[in-house]
């Protein structure tokens, strides 16, 4: 791996473009079980954190990620519809997200209850600290950053990651973006998201999406929490 990448490093010079596959597990949690008093709410909870390590302890290929020098389009790999599949679907991150570089926004695309919604995601969400400490991750060079993440509605966590200024492009998984570089590894609220492998390509064509009802994230969450409040 880390002799395919430094050879491709001389493309990226002249194209910055290419295609990402990224690899999640489950961490240690950040929610102290022991605070939660009643004891169904508790186990369920536990539950819950269990399946979804259990489901992504294989080192799976989990999301990719194409790019180019305006674009970026992050999404969960395919798989087969099946009982053994249905914890795997469970435990990662839904939708896709797409990134406009040029003109710095994020869409969020997803089903929610039968319908396809556009969400648009701030791109100030991470206010990033850049750390002096550095790490080498499948050949590239990285450095530490942090963030105090906002969700939105009155919840806030810490963010942790590894950008590589190796490839310059303020692009990362998911939502993640706003550094000088590439971010290669995530990890926020026991959810470790890691790149695996890393070619550049010539000439991706990346579309956006123009089905599904437009939305902010505002009107996002106010949409989740009547559904939850049913």
């Amino acid at each position: 791996m880390i002799k395919y990448l430094v050879l491709l490093f001389p493309l990226f010079a002249f194209s910055q473009s290419g295609e990402i596959t990224y690899g999640e597990f489950i961490g240690d949690t950040v929610i102290n079980l022991e605070s939660i008093k009643k004891d169904r709410v508790r186990q369920v909870i536990q539950k819950q954190i269990n399946d979804k390590r259990k489901a992504l302890e294989k080192d799976f290929d989990v999301y990719t990620m194409k790019f180019n020098n305006e674009k970026s389009f992050f999404h969960p790999i395919s798989r087969m519809e099946s009982d053994a599949n249905k914890a795997y679907q469970n435990a990662i991150t839904k939708g896709s997200f797409y990134r406009n570089i040029n003109e710095n926004f994020v869409f969020r695309k997803l089903n929610f209850s039968g319908k396809i919604l556009r969400i648009k995601l701030p791109t100030n969400q991470f206010d990033w600290k850049i750390i002096n400490k550095f790490q080498t991750i499948n050949g590239l060079n990285c450095q530490k950053a942090t963030a105090i993440f906002d969700n939105g509605v009155g919840g806030t966590s810490i963010v942790k990651v590894w950008f590589t200024e190796d490839v310059p492009i303020n692009i990362g998984p998911k939502n993640y973006i706003g550094l000088p570089g590439l971010i290669v590894k995530v990890k926020h609220l026991g959810r470790i998201t890691y790149l695996k492998s890393l070619k550049f390509k010539q000439n991706v064509k990346i579309n956006f999406p123009v089905q599904g009802e437009k939305m902010t994230l505002d009107e996002y969450n106010n949409k989740l929490t009547e559904f939850m409040s049913y």
